[in-house]
């Protein structure tokens, strides 16, 4: 009996230790949202035009190519001049940009349900 109580004491920091460790928390869509808001700021600051329509973010460039942002399916998408298909974030449910007199709201919900949002402002 003392045995066993003895191996069970010994156990229990181990327990738990292995408890927290099976349940830790998932930061991919955080992460993933941040690197694309980096994206997001980098495109609009080497931009001297953004034109907000439908949900879709039109930037012209300095060498006048035009930079499109929109959600395709459960992504968001880049493409140059109307062609390619650069996926910038993926398992997105929604996809809002709201025009602002001083920049622009972007608002991006995951399919899991988060929520993440950033203003950016004009150059």
């Amino acid at each position: 009996m003392l045995l066993s109580l003895s191996i069970l004491l010994i156990m229990l920091p181990f327990l738990a230790f292995i408890y927290d460790s099976l349940h830790t928390e998932d930061y991919f869509d955080e992460q993933s949202a941040r690197l694309f808001f980096q994206l997001m700021a980098d495109e609009i600051n080497q931009s001297k035009k953004v034109d907000i329509l439908n949900n879709e973010i039109t930037l012209e460039k300095f060498n006048k190519d035009t930079v499109t942002i929109t959600r395709y399916k459960d992504v968001i998408r880049r493409q140059v001049l109307g062609a390619g298909h650069e996926i910038l974030l993926r398992n997105i449910q929604q996809f809002d940009v709201e025009e602002l007199p001083y920049g622009i709201k972007v608002k991006i919900v995951s399919l899991e349900g988060a929520t993440y949002d950033k203003t950016f402002n004009f150059p």
